[in-house]
């Protein structure tokens, strides 16, 4: 019976300049187990128990990269390649990205809004004093890079004043609610900073003026 295929996918993670690359053996990876890059960078050949396939890739990455060891046993594969950036690349990426109106670099303390349909300045100038863009829809991309672990964590670290390590701590976890950290933490609007996106507007309703605010069930 003929050995089953390896199923291979990739991915290209344009906002990190990335190509993802997950294998899914049939039996776990051994010493056959190798994988390599084309000579011109666009393939990505997987070798197991004397099977060779071959993958086009989304993007062209380094020809001369070196992946990574495969590791012995496991049935699931996964590989990071730098992606090598090409101008119609760019241009080909930017052609589905979406026009933003309003990014918050164009924003200023002079910004007013007034509404569409009747004209009326619901937010005066001046009272905005700083702007800011909301999260990308892409921020999943960036997951990767995120700590492991709390920021300010420090377990490790030896005291000999637990009273200390405990207040240390309890303001450790306020630090990292403020800073959003925290399990419960979310997007709200906060007094005199605007924040926007490519369809929204999130403001404090103290700010506006000449609106009805109604709660959200």
């Amino acid at each position: 019976m003929a050995p089953t295929p390896c199923l291979i996918y990739a991915e290209l993670l344009s906002n990190i300049r990335q190509i993802s690359v997950l294998a899914a053996l049939e039996t776990p990876s051994n010493t056959s187990t190798k994988a390599k890059l084309s000579d011109d960078g666009q393939q990505f050949i997987l070798l197991h128990n004397g099977t060779l396939q071959t993958l086009q890739l989304p993007g062209k990455s380094l020809s001369n990269f070196q992946l990574q060891m495969p590791a012995l046993g496991s049935k699931e594969l996964s590989w990071r390649l730098p992606w090598e950036v090409q101008n119609k690349d760019f241009s080909r990426h930017d052609s589905y990205m979406p026009e933003v109106p309003w990014p918050a670099k164009s924003m200023g303390t002079q910004t007013e809004l007034s509404c569409r349909m009747c004209n009326e300045t619901i937010l005066e100038r001046g009272i905005i004093k700083s702007w800011k863009d909301l999260p990308s829809e892409d921020w999943a991309e960036m997951m990767d890079f995120w700590h492991c672990h709390k920021p300010d964590d420090h377990k490790g670290c030896n005291s000999s004043n637990e009273d200390a390590n405990n207040l240390k701590s309890f303001e450790s976890n306020n630090n990292l609610v403020e800073r959003a950290y925290g399990a419960n933490s979310k997007i709200s609007a906060q007094s005199k900073i605007g924040l926007v996106d490519i369809t929204t507007f999130l403001l404090k309703n103290e700010d506006c003026s000449k609106i009805q605010c109604e709660k959200v069930k």
